[in-house]
């Protein structure tokens, strides 16, 4: 079973949307993106900053990836407007070849802040979610948590800073005693998440299957990791891989495979 997740930045194509110059709604580019994961061909995709032609979840680049990929199961969350590109909104979606069933949003409590940035705008703090949902895919059910956390860092803050946010996360972490994969962008710059979350994520807990510097995949980037694909060890874990993509975000992907003799209550 193929798992990938990536922060598509909107499907704006390979565009810092700090440093860059020019505007960004000129590098919108969804069938680019539509075909770097037609070659990955994931079975279960998780996504973040996913772009929607509406406020009720319109949108050219799911409906590609549904026919394109075979995911014809899928859920988003929309959240709010783009800075990115004007008109259009962003969110969340989970994209599946198997149905997916008991699906619910979870909205992490939004300290409100503000930040002014280096071209004079000011920012407001979004909101941020978390999708639920159980997938019945041949390793029997598993249930899957695609998040995208708050972006403090780009407010000068830090996430230890809102203990409620990170007690929500750590809820969603260790509410579960199924076979669990936890896809997102944590937005934990400078805080490993082993380090954030140590009764979620450790040696007898979750496994953080992927690990990457950011600063490999974007030279102007601080080390660190923010992207995460987080399973239960009774998956057996056969590959894993991360590749730069098209956005400010690599596309992580791992393989699984479980072992029958642990799960055979749900065969």
């Amino acid at each position: 079973m193929r798992v990938t997740f990536n922060n598509a930045m909107q499907c704006i194509a390979l565009f810092d949307e700090v440093h860059g110059t020019g505007n960004p709604a000129d590098f919108y580019n969804p069938d680019a993106f539509v075909n770097v994961f037609k070659r990955i061909n994931p079975d279960i995709l998780c996504l973040a900053e996913v772009p929607f032609e509406t406020d009720t979840g319109q949108s050219y680049f799911i409906d590609a990836l549904s026919k394109q990929l075979g995911l014809s199961f899928s859920h988003s969350v929309i959240g709010d407007q783009s800075w990115l590109n004007e008109g259009k909104w962003y969110g969340l979606s989970v994209l599946s070849r198997w149905k997916i069933q008991n699906y619910r949003v979870v909205t992490f409590s939004n300290p409100q802040l503000t930040t002014r940035w280096h071209n004079g705008k000011t920012y407001a703090l979004h909101d941020k979610h978390a999708q639920l949902c159980d997938i019945i895919t041949p390793l029997g059910s598993v249930e899957i948590i695609n998040l995208h956390g708050f972006p403090f860092h780009k407010f000068k803050r830090r996430i230890q800073e809102f203990p409620t946010v990170l007690s929500e996360i750590e809820q969603l972490l260790t509410g579960s005693d199924r076979p669990l994969i936890v896809c997102g962008d944590f937005n934990n710059k400078a805080n490993p998440i082993e380090e954030l979350f140590p009764n979620s994520i450790g040696p007898t807990s979750l496994r953080n299957t992927v690990r990457f510097s950011m600063n490999d995949y974007f030279p102007e980037e601080i080390n660190g990791q923010i992207d995460h694909i987080l399973c239960d060890r009774r998956f057996l874990l056969e590959k894993t891989s991360v590749e730069k993509g098209l956005s400010d975000h690599p596309i992580l992907t791992v393989d699984l495979e479980r072992p029958k003799m642990l799960w055979p209550h749900l065969l």
